[in-house]
């Protein structure tokens, strides 16, 4: 059950951080535009040589729909002079007839070209979803991009959105701040656990497998134990052997040298009262010769 916990926690903890990474990598997306948009042109940022701008309008279904982030590749005025017809091309034009020009993105028509020369006049445009063409001509300095067949669905509304700029600050710009700050706080935290030694608790999967660690090296070191008793015991019995033989032996020489000690003294004793024996026999040996001495001598007398 523990295991289960931890694996779910670990995808959501994935699932977070993709997520995280995939808002940040499209909050830096839209910065950039939001940047080359204020250096350029509002409706179509330049970027690298390219034109990104949002459709707003539904004039050009089904090529693309209004809401829709179209890519295009940026003109000059010469490069506007050689347009031909089926180009979808985005230009600045007064719409609504306020003296305020808007980007719009329509379709060439028609080519105006003056006499019988190849200098272009002027271009005739309509919407793919129009019935009628468009009113005005598109002079060539009034073209900005033309239409490479690029697009994204739905995010040129995003971007539109963001445009604004409290939209782009409460959506992007505080988000971001919080995620600086998230991670700010994370590495100072593992910089002071490694400084100071702080660690954090534990959860009860990672008590449980460290236990079961310290359990299977504990019976390692007992079962090393054993082995190493085991090789002990057999030079252990030998060398309390050898010191029982030796006790033995002189257990025995001591009683012998004991026997010698007490043999002596009886010897000893044995070997005086031989000699006492001698020395009272002798004087019975030679009063027995003084008496057989005058016997011998009287006969001769008489």
């Amino acid at each position: 059950m523990g295991k289960g916990n931890t694996s779910v926690k670990k995808v959501f903890t994935v699932i977070g951080n993709v997520i995280i990474w995939l808002f940040l990598i499209f909050a830096i997306i839209i910065t950039v535009l939001a940047f080359a948009a204020k250096s350029s042109d509002p409706e179509a940022p330049a970027i690298g040589g390219k034109i990104i701008w949002s459709v707003q309008s539904d004039s050009m279904e089904p090529t693309f729909y209004k809401g829709d982030l179209i890519i295009g590749q940026k003109v000059t005025e010469e490069d506007a002079r050689n347009l031909q017809v089926g180009d979808i091309i985005g230009f600045r034009v007064d719409l609504d007839g306020d003296n305020v020009e808007e980007f719009n993105t329509h379709k060439i028509i028609a080519v105006t070209r003056a006499g019988n020369s190849n200098n272009v006049v002027s271009y005739k445009t309509q919407g793919d979803n129009n019935e009628f063409k468009d009113s005005y001509d598109v002079l060539p300095s009034m073209v900005i991009s033309k239409y490479t067949g690029t697009r994204i669905k739905k995010l040129g509304s995003v971007l539109s959105f963001l445009q604004v700029k409290q939209n782009f600050l409460f959506v992007i710009v505080l988000p971001l701040i919080a995620f600086f700050i998230y991670e700010l706080i994370i590495f100072l935290r593992k910089f002071f656990e490694m400084k100071y030694g702080a660690k954090a608790p534990l959860s009860a999967d990672e008590a449980e497998l460290i236990r079961q660690q310290a359990i299977e090296e504990y019976r390692r070191s007992q079962a090393g134990n054993v082995a190493e008793e085991s090789a002990a015991e057999a030079p252990a019995e030998k060398t309390e052997e050898a010191p029982a033989e030796e006790a033995v032996t002189e257990e025995v020489t001591e009683e012998e040298a004991t026997a010698e000690e007490a043999e002596a003294p009886a010897e000893e004793a044995t070997e005086e009262a031989a000699a006492e024996e001698e020395t009272e026999e002798a004087p019975a040996e030679e009063a027995a010769a003084e008496e057989e001495a005058p016997a011998d001598e009287a006969p001769e007398g008489e």
